[in-house]
């Protein structure tokens, strides 16, 4: 017999009331409904009801709402609101009997391009244990674990279950696959990046072209406005030429002139790196071929925002100037210079230890390789001997063997 409505009268039907997502997902799991199922039993949208399921608790309904999924989930109005115990045999015991399809959690983490480690971040639940859930076909997991999850990942219980589809999202378009060599500081990179950011490679490779052409751009334009004062300058110093004969300094105007010209036909082909003025040996008069090769526009630009964001520790451009990274193969950089992200997180893990960060920065070990429960503050010596134990002996260079650990090139 469906249990009365009655014991705590409603006082309006516009009234909105807070109910307790937590013991309504508890009472669907227990009566066995799934979403679509209770939306037609209750008379409820099965958006509405996707609102509910994927809510933080607790979620403010209307009075007839209410009612209607009391009445589908055959308990009071009182017990969604929290106001009663659950019905008998509904305890946190049963609750503890929550179903997990492994395959499912992989692909719904997998549709939102989330590493475990993201989805463990923001779900509270170890990625360890995400490991571990996905690896099984089926899992028992706790009601707390579970609500984590469909919470984190916009979805209900039936998706994780695999017993019901997805959440609907919309038609994936052909993916294709990007591959390039990278050094392992380039990798590194990567890793700093998405721990500091919580952005997964796939995006920072999807952000690149628009990335690269604000800087691109942004280089241009610079050039330009460097250009309109250099204009300015020759136009004074025409000036005074015309006013002394023997200014003799002023004979030089057509030479300026003629980088002038250099520059701008540079500019006018977006010539980041320079490399029209070499090869149109445009400028052989003002600088030599070596010159031109080792700094590049580009180069002065993205050190120039370096310079103004002022903060090493996040990007810093005179890492390559220390004696131990000289040898480091970066590889064509696109007229940039050797550079280092996030150096501040970089040496936090490190703690100091040159050896515990050179087997990072070669690429002997990754930082999605450590284990979680060497990343707290607490194991932070553990974590450094796991690292340290962990440098093959072709990346132990002279200059580290050389000096000590709390000599870190910064």
């Amino acid at each position: 017999m469906l249990n009365l409505i009655l014991c705590a009268p409603l006082k309006s039907y516009s009234e909105l009331f807070a109910m307790t997502v937590s013991t309504y997902r508890t009472i669907r799991s227990h009566r066995n409904l799934s979403r679509q199922q209770l939306a037609d039993k209750a008379n409820v949208s099965a958006r509405q009801i996707a609102r509910i399921e994927t809510a933080a608790s607790p979620i403010s309904l209307r009075t007839t709402t209410l009612e209607r999924l009391a009445k589908a989930l055959d308990v009071d109005v009182e017990v969604l609101l929290g106001r009663a115990p659950l019905p008998e045999g509904m305890d946190a015991a049963n609750e503890a009997e929550m179903k997990i399809d492994g395959r499912s959690l992989a692909d719904l983490r997998g549709a939102k391009g989330w590493s475990r480690r993201y989805l463990a971040e923001k779900s509270r639940v170890s990625q360890r244990q995400i490991a571990r859930l996905e690896a099984a076909a089926t899992t028992r997991v706790r009601a707390t674990t579970l609500e984590r999850l469909t919470h984190a990942l916009d979805c209900d219980r039936d998706a994780l279950a695999g017993d019901g589809p997805p959440v609907a999202t919309p038609p994936t378009r052909r993916g294709h696959t990007v591959s390039a060599k990278v050094s392992a500081g380039t990798r590194l990179a990567y890793d700093l990046l998405t721990r500091r950011y919580g952005v997964g490679v796939k995006h920072i490779i999807t952000l690149g072209p628009m990335l690269f052409t604000l800087l691109a751009e942004g280089c241009l334009a610079r050039r330009r406005e460097k250009l309109a004062q250099v204009k300015e300058a020759k136009d004074r110093l025409g000036a005074f030429a015309a006013e002394d004969d023997t200014l003799y300094f002023t004979a030089y105007n057509d030479d300026i002139q003629h980088g002038i010209a250099a520059e701008e036909q540079s500019i006018a082909e977006a010539d980041i790196r320079g490399e029209v003025v070499r090869r149109e040996g445009l400028a052989w008069t003002q600088f030599d071929t070596d010159d031109l090769f080792a700094v590049t526009p580009f180069a002065i630009y993205l050190e120039e925002l370096a310079h103004q964001i002022g903060k090493p520790g996040v990007i810093n451009f005179s890492y390559h100037d220390d004696d131990f990274f000289e040898d480091f193969a970066w590889g064509d950089l696109f007229g940039a210079n050797p550079y280092q992200c996030c150096l501040d997180d970089l040496n936090a893990i490190a703690d100091g230890s040159l050896r515990a960060r050179c087997a990072l920065e070669r690429g002997d070990v990754r930082i999605n390789a450590i284990p979680v429960e060497l990343m707290n503050e607490s194991a932070t010596r553990d974590r450094v001997e796991w690292l340290e134990r962990r440098l093959q002996p072709a990346s132990t260079t002279q200059p580290a063997a050389e000096r000590p650990n709390d000599e870190l090139p910064q």
